[in-house]
């Protein structure tokens, strides 16, 4: 009957563990960002320059994906690369090809990327 009673105390108390442990879900969007969206780039280290850039999002619940079009001054003045991450709340945490997180206000967005260099990103949305 002893070995019961700590066997039963033991699970109970593995139990509470596994369920105290389990993080919250994410909170869903509350924005959708799919459109066109124009603006600027600013490296980081500020000598590495800076320009326009573009994005076409699409949204689809919390999954987002598009691309980026971005203006630089070289002999590669335009690049295009496509975007992937989640929607939470009102940020934007990108995941592919860059890691990166911006936050949506209304029709604005604004934020870092980081890729071969760090950037500071501001977006407005297009009609």
């Amino acid at each position: 009957m002893r070995i019961r009673s700590v066997l039963l105390i033991a699970a109970v108390t593995m139990l509470g563990f596994a369920c105290a442990t389990a993080a919250p879900p994410p909170p869903p969007p509350s924005v959708d960002v799919s459109g066109n969206w124009e603006g600027t780039w600013e490296a980081s280290e500020r000598s590495a320059g800076g320009g326009r850039i573009r994005g076409v999002f699409r949204q689809d619940g919390a999954t987002l994906y598009g691309n980026f079009e971005i203006q630089t001054q070289g002999p590669n003045p335009v690049s295009r690369t496509y975007v992937s991450g989640v929607v939470r709340a009102n940020q934007i945490q990108l995941l592919a090809p860059n890691e990166g997180l911006l936050v949506v206000d209304g029709n604005e967005m604004s934020g870092s990327i980081r890729g071969i260099m760090a950037a500071q990103v501001k977006l407005r949305r297009q009609p």
